[in-house]
């Protein structure tokens, strides 16, 4: 088909090359905070973890990015306490090692001890939809009930843990003072994940400080 304008031809569901035809014709990949923000309320129904992988998801295959706050202001570092990490050899249970992790924001006073009680009730009635296989589980109760500020702990298992027919070795535990404060942190770890071997590097520490070092590195890959 000839135009009187300067074009291309792609297939009506691009693959690749289509997408490398129009950036080399100079349409370069969109910034998208604002339709981001906008995907994001549609996607409300779904778990905060699922929701955030949605999100990765669409910025890996699409080139969409997210806000810059989310990458530059809000980092798993600067959130993570260095005393609020533990690197332990096993756990007779999920329940113990989540009861364990919680209790890390309990001694910070960033949460009640109601708060790990009810994220345990939680996790009973839900079920484990907040545990990646072979790869980390994001814990959280409810924003706001029995939490006085936002934080993170982590441990990290020498043996995995069993989570039903799941099992992993890392534990992140979250609290959020305010709805959805969790979400930045969320999108952070999965990126974090996806794009840097982060798990692998937490399971072969051998110490808290290297633990924290993964976490740095990982965190700089994928906001440089």
């Amino acid at each position: 088909m000839d135009l009187p304008v300067p074009h291309i031809v792609v297939d009506p569901i691009p693959t690749q090359p289509d997408f490398d035809r129009i950036e080399a014709f100079g349409v370069k990949k969109k910034h998208l905070s604002g339709s981001m923000q906008a995907l994001e309320r549609k996607i409300d129904f779904l778990s905060p973890e699922d929701k955030m992988r949605v999100l990765a998801l669409v910025e890996e295959e699409f080139g969409y990015i997210a806000p810059k706050k989310i990458q530059s202001e809000r980092l798993v570092r600067k959130l993570l306490r260095y005393d609020a990490i533990r690197l332990l050899d096993k756990a007779p249970d999920w329940e113990s090692a989540v009861r364990d992790a919680g209790q890390i924001l309990v001694d910070q006073g960033a949460v009640e001890e109601a708060y790990v009680k009810n994220t345990i009730s939680a996790i009973k009635e839900l079920g484990f939809y907040s545990v990646t296989d072979d790869e980390l589980a994001v814990l959280h109760g409810k924003a706001g009930e029995h939490v006085f500020r936002t934080s993170i702990s982590l441990t990290v298992y020498k043996e995995p843990v069993q989570f039903g027919d799941k099992k992993t070795h890392v534990l992140f535990f979250l609290s959020a003072k305010e709805p959805k404060a969790q979400i930045p942190y969320v999108i952070n770890l999965t990126r974090m994940v996806r794009s840097t071997p982060l798990i692998e590097n937490l399971v072969r520490a051998k110490s808290v400080n290297e633990i924290y070092q993964s976490i740095a590195e990982s965190e700089i890959s994928i906001s440089s």
